[in-house]
C-alpha cells in the first residue's frame, strides 16, 4: 500500500469541540495547584490564549503566549523546522525554549494544518502536533481532525491542548508505569486484540500488543518480547519496525500515569496469530475503524504518532 492511499484510512481524533469547557477546567486546576501556564500558537493565532484570558482571574495563572506564525519567527524562538513547520520537532523545540525564558511551569505548543490549503500528500488538513512540557517532563501528541471547517479544526486543537495539559498536571501525583505498545500491520490492516478479564486494566476493551518495560530492558526489547508472548510474532516475521517518542495518559481512577512508547510493526506476510491468556479475541481492521471499537484510552493517538512521527529502526 502506497503512502497516499494509507493516509486515506487513518483514524480521526474523537470530537471534543468545547474549548470553553476545557479551558475553564484547566484554569481551575492550574489555580488550585499554583501552576503558571504559557502557550505557543503556531497556527491558532491567539485563540487558545483567549480561552484562558477571558476567564476572570486569568492573570493568576497565565504568563503569556507567542504566536510564531511564520517559519522565520518559529526559528527566531528556537523552533526546529527541519521536519517542517507542522511537526513533532517544531512543537517540542519551541516548548523547550519557551519554558526556559517565560517563567511558566507548564507550556503547551501546537502546530496544525487548519486548511483549506497548506496540506501535502503526507500532511493532510486537520493534522495537529501538540506538545505539553514542564520541568517534570514533556509529551508530544498527534491528532487528525477530519471533515471540518478551518474554524472547527481550530476549536478542536484548542480543546485537545487543554485536555492534554490537564492530563499532564494530574499525572504529577500518580505512579508512572512505562509500557511499549505495538501496532502490528499487514497489507493496510492493523491487529487489535480484546483484553481478557484476567488482566489488570481495561478488561474487555480492545487494544494492541503491550507490556510493561521492566528495569534493565529497552523499549525495543520489551516490544519484541511482548509480540512473541502475546501473538507468536518473532523478529524474523518483521519487515520494518518504526518507533515513536513516548506520550502520556493519566488515569486517575487507576492511580496510574501511563508513559507509552508506540511502535509500528510491519509484517513480511500474514501471520497465524496465537493469542495468550491476556486476550480472548483478535481482529485485523483498517486503521480508520479503530474508533468503532471500545478501546483502551488514546489508542488512535498512538497509531497517529507511529505514522507522523515514527522513525524506522534496525532490529
Amino acid at each position: 500500500m502506497n503512502e497516499q492511499n494509507r493516509l486515506k484510512n487513518l483514524p480521526f481524533s474523537p470530537h471534543i469541540p468545547e474549548p470553553e469547557k476545557f479551558s475553564k477546567k484547566l484554569f481551575e486546576i492550574a489555580k488550585e495547584k499554583s501552576v503558571k501556564l504559557g502557550f505557543i500558537e503556531c497556527s491558532t493565532g491567539g485563540f487558545i490564549s483567549y480561552q484562558i484570558v477571558r476567564i476572570k482571574g486569568a492573570s493568576s495563572i497565565f504568563v503569556g503566549s507567542i504566536t510564531p506564525y511564520s517559519n522565520s519567527l518559529k526559528e527566531f524562538f528556537g523552533g526546529d523546522i527541519s521536519d517542517g513547520a507542522v511537526s513533532e520537532k517544531a512543537v517540542l523545540s519551541l516548548s523547550e525554549r519557551f519554558i526556559e525564558f517565560s517563567g511558566a511551569d507548564l507550556v503547551v505548543a501546537e502546530s496544525s494544518i487548519l486548511g483549506p490549503t497548506g496540506s501535502t500528500e503526507m500532511k493532510p488538513v486537520g493534522l495537529s502536533f501538540i506538545c505539553v512540557a514542564s520541568k517534570k517532563g514533556k509529551s508530544t501528541f498527534v491528532n487528525l481532525f477530519g471533515g471540518k471547517s478551518r474554524e472547527e479544526i481550530m476549536r478542536e486543537v484548542a480543546s485537545y491542548s487543554f485536555f492534554f495539559a490537564i492530563n499532564h498536571i494530574l499525572g504529577w501525583e500518580l505512579q508512572t508505569r512505562k509500557v511499549a505498545s505495538s501496532f502490528v500491520e499487514y497489507n493496510g490492516k492493523i491487529l487489535i486484540l480484546k483484553r481478557s478479564r484476567k488482566v489488570g486494566s481495561y478488561r474487555g476493551k480492545w487494544g494492541i500488543v503491550s507490556g510493561h518495560i521492566e528495569e534493565g530492558e529497552t523499549e525495543e526489547q520489551t516490544a519484541l518480547k511482548e509480540l512473541l508472548e502475546e501473538t507468536g510474532i518473532t523478529k524474523e516475521d518483521i519487515k520494518m519496525l518504526f518507533k515513536s517518542s513516548p506520550f502520556e495518559f493519566s488515569d486517575t481512577k487507576l492511580g496510574i500515569r501511563w508513559e507509552i512508547t508506540p511502535f509500528r510493526v510491519i509484517l513480511k506476510s500474514r501471520k497465524n496469530i496465537k493469542i495468550d491468556w491476556e486476550h480472548v479475541d483478535f481482529r485485523w481492521v483498517k486503521p480508520n475503524q479503530i474508533n468503532n471499537f471500545k478501546t483502551a484510552p488514546l489508542l488512535y493517538e498512538g497509531y497517529l504518532k507511529t505514522i507522523f512521527s515514527g522513525r524506522k529502526i534496525e532490529i
